[in-house]
């Protein structure tokens, strides 16, 4: 199994804030479901929609997309504290149920991504 990351950057929906106080990772769910990591890009690139969010991951490919630096905030928590101290990473899901081999390649992505970034900020995350 192997991936790669396609940093895309997102124009729109990126506040082009630096961190203050990174504290960890916040692992969502799109609830989009069938939207592709490519559909996720096109949606936050193209209109405001005050959220955003730094990696998202799909079923389909080898791909996991950054649409924002690490360095800097994506709104994907909720609230402007939040958003401020957590990185975020989005699971895009299949609707197809009998795709579970794809559901876990997916969960396999999102760890990997999530254990590159533990590395990069030297575990600094509870």
């Amino acid at each position: 199994m192997s991936y790669y990351i396609k940093q895309q950057l997102i124009s729109m929906n990126r506040p082009k804030e630096k961190f203050i106080n990174l504290k960890g990772i916040v692992i969502h769910s799109t609830a989009n479901i069938s939207a592709t990591s490519l559909n996720h890009y096109n949606y936050w690139n193209n209109a405001d929609r005050q959220s955003s969010v730094h990696y998202i991951a799909d079923w389909i490919g080898e791909e996991i997309y950054q649409f924002i630096p690490e360095n800097e905030i994506a709104w994907h928590t909720g609230s402007w504290q939040g958003n401020r101290e957590w990185l975020g990473v989005e699971m895009a899901e299949t609707n197809d149920k009998s795709q579970f081999e794809q559901f876990g390649l997916l969960l396999i992505y999102v760890l990997n991504i999530i254990g590159m970034l533990m590395i990069m900020f030297g575990h600094i995350m509870d």
